[in-house]
């Protein structure tokens, strides 16, 4: 199972479709994003996958490419493995940014991205102790050596704000970004920290990217059936999510075949949870394909396939412009 998720990812093109002015404008080869998602399995099921608030779950750690959607990385364990504990060989990410929810908040681990030459995206935990250390935009000199959480924001400042700061891990003194931009409904600075060097600007539409796994993963519960698991068996249990996985991956292809037959603005439309719909109306005809692939199976298949390509598009999205699209927007607006 584990070689045909293998094989079925090698099938997306991970930087097929990535615009290259806005490359160019955050000097990145590529875009990673992280998370993870729980699914609860019967109690039997505790002596090898054990819960956090549940006797038995199983937990999915995730990597999706940010362009394609495909998934770079994945990997099973009991959900009460936390997500700092399962993560992939850094070497695998030099040159692209990768963007963390804060369940993988972790200090060393940006540390060593950045001598790796590996980008990383983060909100700043809210109990973090970060310290001004210099001022580069928002902020008065008053505010030198002062304690981030020291300071009162009661409204907005106008203007985004940067400020470097420090941590000492190990015996280094690291250098970090910190960027932070008013949330005009909460009426509170939302705080990001990074080693990326593109304009501060970026910042906050690059994190809200990350939504797009968000909604992969919930394509996949209510498309893909991804929480629905009944079995106890270890070895079933394990099968049965890299099967699930394998579907959604495919339900990435059928994204990419999607991609591949449109150009312009339009190519930003295709929702994945779009894709994850299109597969799950197909699975009968890629299950009798794969039991017996006979000539009129696949002309079925493909027959069926071309008719709900039609179905990947989101057709209000002139109206409603995309995480993506506007940041594409962006990039060309800056320059």
């Amino acid at each position: 199972m584990s070689a045909i998720l293998n094989g079925v990812t090698h099938l997306l093109s991970s930087n097929y479709g990535i615009d290259p002015q806005l490359m160019k404008a955050l000097d990145v080869t590529g875009l990673s994003f992280f998370d993870s998602t729980i699914v609860t399995l019967r109690d039997q099921a505790n002596k090898h996958f054990e819960g956090t608030f549940t006797a038995s779950a199983i937990k999915f750690h995730l990597e999706s490419d940010g362009v394609s959607g495909a998934l770079k990385w994945a990997i099973l364990s009991a959900s009460s493995v936390h997500d700092n504990c399962a993560f992939p060989d850094i070497k695998s990410l030099i040159g692209r940014l990768s963007i963390f929810d804060l369940g993988y908040f972790d200090w060393p681990r940006f540390k060593e991205m950045k001598e790796m030459g590996a980008y990383f995206l983060s909100r700043l935990k809210s109990n973090s102790t970060v310290y001004i250390d210099e001022i580069v935009l928002g902020l008065g000199k008053k505010h030198l050596g002062k304690r981030l959480g020291d300071l009162n924001f009661k409204k907005s400042r106008g203007d985004v704000i940067e400020f470097t700061t420090h941590r000492k891990i190990g015996k280094q003194r690291v250098k970090f970004r910190v960027i932070g931009f008013w949330n005009a409904i909460l009426k509170r600075y939302h705080w990001y920290v990074t080693n990326l060097e593109c304009n501060a600007i970026y910042i906050a539409p690059l994190y809200r990217l990350r939504w797009q796994l968000e909604l992969l993963i919930k394509s996949a519960k209510q498309s893909l059936n991804l929480n629905q698991i009944t079995s106890e068996n270890k070895r079933i249990i394990i099968n049965l999510c890299t099967a699930k996985l394998i579907a959604l991956t495919i339900s990435m292809v059928i994204r990419q075949i999607g991609l591949l037959n449109i150009i312009g603005e339009q190519r930003n439309s295709i929702s994945l949870q779009r894709s994850a719909m299109v597969l799950a109306n197909l699975s009968k005809d890629f299950v009798n394909y794969i039991i017996d692939a006979l000539d009129g199976c696949r002309k079925l298949l493909r027959a069926r396939l071309k008719v709900l390509l039609n179905e990947l598009y989101d057709p209000n999205y002139k109206k409603r412009r995309s995480s993506m699209q506007s940041l594409i927007d962006l990039a060309y607006e800056v320059g």
